[in-house]
């Protein structure tokens, strides 16, 4: 399920740790990052994609009581998010067992859902205020980085 959230949203796997059931207004179609978990220190709102939508509302996730984490330890009192390589301990497990080497993490998920809804969409402005960029040139180098402008086919149109 962190997956999801870092591949649909474009949520840091540090921010998914420290998500309370609270912060999710599934009416809305939004998901807060409050301040105190956000990289740049400033609250800001990703929006829900539908399939995630589906996700949340089969998952069970919403039931919990508003004050809980998301991902939290309930096998500790006070049931406390999820330790700093909790996450991704368990997520390298998984890898190593399909095959992957270091050079995937949870962030690939990020990185993958960003560069698949630039290709859907073609709207770097949208890629850029869901990934929470500040402006827009940090995503532009971004995509660039991730190869999204070198497809060979981008020239195909034209004459």
């Amino acid at each position: 399920m962190t997956a999801c959230f870092v591949y649909y949203c474009f949520i840091r796997p540090k921010e998914v740790r420290f998500l309370k059931i609270a912060d999710i207004d599934l009416d809305n179609g939004k998901i807060r990052i409050g301040s105190n978990i956000a990289k740049v220190s400033k609250t800001n709102f990703v929006l829900i994609p539908k399939a995630f939508k589906v996700i949340l509302k089969e998952s069970g996730f919403l039931n919990n009581p508003s004050y809980h984490y998301i991902f939290r330890n309930k096998k500790k009192k006070g049931e406390p998010p999820y330790g700093k390589s909790n996450i991704q301990k368990r997520f390298r497990a998984i890898l190593n067992k399909l095959g992957y080497d270091h050079n995937y993490s949870m962030y690939s998920f990020k990185h993958t859902g960003c560069c698949k809804l630039y290709r859907v969409t073609k709207d770097i402005k949208l890629v850029s205020r869901q990934c929470r960029h500040t402006n827009i040139s940090t995503t532009d180098v971004y995509l660039r980085e991730l190869g999204i402008y070198t497809e060979a086919t981008d020239l195909d149109g034209f004459v």
